[in-house]
């Protein structure tokens, strides 16, 4: 049988999903810049910049495992549809603060975005999670791997796009219109879920307590040398060599292209993910695999030292 590469997009439900994702990593990407270069702009601060990362990621990585458990044994459509209506509530929350909070005292203002962040990070805990194994149900095994294919391209095309568009548009048409954009396309997500019809509830052994499904996962992941081992050396690489939090930095004060440059150094690291995908899918890894992680990984170090270096956009 020959293959086909859009058999998968023959099915409604996964070009909705396709949309779902598009829609959504738009409206992340677009929050992540302008909110990065408010929070800036407000206190020209880097501990303040780096509380935003802070913010988010502390209940994103609490909820995490808890998030998969539920991805297990719950209706999937309904955990994103309420996943989706709080990014809705804090995309408001954002444009609201913004357009009717100019007379607040600038740490009352803050503290409204860091909590307003902060349930963004317990949203995109369970988002996660949850949108993998809801496309599992919507596309047929034999397929999935496509799925997979069109999903990840979906997803690193939106995180190009949108982090370079809002800077755009916050140059063009200033920060409470992209707010806007940011609902409207969280809307749109929305929409795009709701004909999605919902699946079944994934069969599992009734009776396990939430601890000890969780203790069986993590006790996997442990016991296995070579997944610790890479996860292991991701999270460090990414702990210690993240550049993105200090981007409206370098941006307003170093290279002097203003918001429209952040978009664009914030989508630059999805622009070479993808040209790596494309390469990679002519020239697949074969053997050696291990050792070209390592060197990759030295790599990225050496580029982040350069790019702390750079004073050339």
């Amino acid at each position: 049988m020959t293959y086909n590469p859009y058999s998968t997009l023959e099915n409604k439900e996964f070009r909705f999903f396709l949309g779902l994702r598009l829609a959504v990593t738009l409206a992340i990407q677009i929050e992540a810049v302008v909110v990065g270069w408010q929070v800036y702009d407000l206190t020209k601060d880097a501990f303040s910049l780096g509380l935003i990362g802070l913010a988010e990621a502390i209940p994103a990585i609490c909820v995490a495992l808890y998030a998969g458990h539920l991805a297990d044994v719950s209706n999937r459509k309904h955990i994103m549809v309420v996943v989706l209506s709080l990014l809705l509530f804090c995309g408001i929350g954002l444009w609201g603060l913004t357009t009717f909070g100019k007379a607040l005292p600038q740490g009352e203002l803050l503290l409204g975005i860091y909590a307003i962040i902060f349930l963004t990070g317990v949203a995109r805990g369970f988002l996660s999670p949850t949108t993998t194994a809801f496309m599992g149900q919507i596309v047929d095994k034999s397929l999935y791997k496509n799925a997979v294919t069109w999903s990840s391209n979906v997803w690193q095309t939106a995180f190009v796009v949108g982090s370079a568009v809002a800077g755009l548009l916050y140059a063009s048409i200033g920060i409470e219109h992209t707010y806007l954009v940011q609902v409207g396309l969280l809307v749109v997500g929305l929409f795009c879920l709701l004909n999605i019809a919902s699946k079944p509830i994934p069969h599992y052994v009734k009776g396990e307590s939430i601890s000890t499904r969780i203790g069986e996962g993590l006790r996997f992941v442990f016991r296995n040398q070579l997944l610790i081992s890479a996860l292991s050396l991701d999270l460090f690489a990414v702990l210690f060599g993240g550049a993105v939090a200090l981007l409206p930095i370098f941006a307003k004060d170093i290279l002097n292209v203003g918001a429209t440059g952040l978009g664009v150094l914030r989508a630059m690291p999805a622009v070479g993910a993808v040209c790596m995908a494309l390469w990679l899918a002519y020239r697949p890894i074969g053997k050696n695999a291990g050792k070209i992680l390592l060197w990759c990984v030295a790599g990225f170090g050496l580029a982040t030292v350069a790019f702390g270096f750079s004073t050339n956009f």
